[in-house]
C-alpha cells in the first residue's frame, strides 16, 4: 500500500502545483503542464508539450466588422453565411451553396445574432448593411461561395 502512495504522491504534487499556478495566473493556466515535459519525438504523447496557438494567428482567422458592429469577430464560415444572407439567400440556399445542412446554417446565423446582439436575422442583416462589410469582405473568403454556383 505504501508503494502505491509513493507513486501517486509525485503526481498529486504536480496537480497541486498546477492549481496554485492557476490561482496566480488564471489566464496563463494553459502554460502549466502536469508532469515532466519532454519535447523529443520519442517521448510518450502525454509528456510532450502541446503547441499553443498564437493569439495573433487566431485573430487572422477572424473578420472584424466595422461600426456599428465594431469588435464583433466572425469566423471564415460565418462570413460566408453572412454574405449570402445579406444577398437575400434563404437558410436552405445557404446550406446547399456551402455544403451544409440547413440546421448548421441556422446555427451559424444564431451565433452571429448573439455576437451582434441582433434580435432577428433581419435585424442582423440591417446592422451589417450599415457597415462596409459587403465591399470590404475578402474575395478569398468567398471562393467557396462562388464555387457553389450561388453567385
Amino acid at each position: 500500500m505504501s508503494s502505491i502512495a509513493n507513486t501517486v504522491s509525485p503526481l498529486w504534487q504536480d496537480v497541486t502545483t498546477a492549481i496554485e499556478n492557476k490561482k496566480r495566473d488564471p489566464v496563463g493556466f494553459n502554460r502549466y503542464y502536469i508532469g515532466q515535459i519532454d519535447d523529443s519525438p520519442s517521448a510518450p504523447v502525454h509528456q510532450r508539450k502541446c503547441p499553443q496557438r498564437n493569439l495573433t494567428e487566431r485573430r487572422e482567422d477572424h473578420f472584424d466588422l466595422s461600426a456599428p458592429l465594431k469588435g464583433v469577430m466572425l469566423t471564415r464560415r460565418e462570413i460566408q453565411v453572412l454574405y449570402l444572407i445579406c444577398r437575400g439567400a434563404t437558410n436552405r440556399e445557404v446550406a446547399s451553396c456551402l455544403g451544409l445542412s440547413p440546421r448548421t446554417a441556422e446555427y451559424y446565423i444564431k451565433n452571429m445574432r448573439k455576437k451582434a446582439l441582433a434580435s432577428s436575422k433581419l435585424h442582423l442583416v440591417d446592422l451589417v448593411n450599415q457597415t462596409d462589410f459587403l465591399t470590404r469582405v475578402d474575395q478569398t473568403v468567398l471562393n467557396d461561395v462562388f464555387k457553389g454556383g450561388m453567385l
